[in-house]
């Protein structure tokens, strides 16, 4: 499936690549300050995944609303 006008596929590894690339720039981009992840809601999981496996870059991880158990995020 695609989303919007993309022609890519959506998919997990796909979107926490995209996160870690982002994580990357911005350590290149903004030098000498500290690099804070924001994931919100269904965006935390994502959040979470790029954090952790990029702490040596990223000094906070900041969850806003994420779902508290599995079958919160299904509902």
């Amino acid at each position: 499936a695609t989303y919007g006008l993309s022609t890519g596929k959506a998919a997990e590894f796909y979107l926490v690549s995209g996160a870690k690339d982002t994580i990357e720039f911005a350590r290149d981009t903004f030098k000498n300050n500290d690099i804070i992840v924001w994931g919100r809601s269904i965006g935390a999981a994502v959040a979470t995944q790029a954090f952790m496996q990029k702490q040596n870059i990223a000094s906070r991880l900041v969850l806003t609303s994420p779902w508290t158990n599995c079958y919160d995020a299904a509902v």
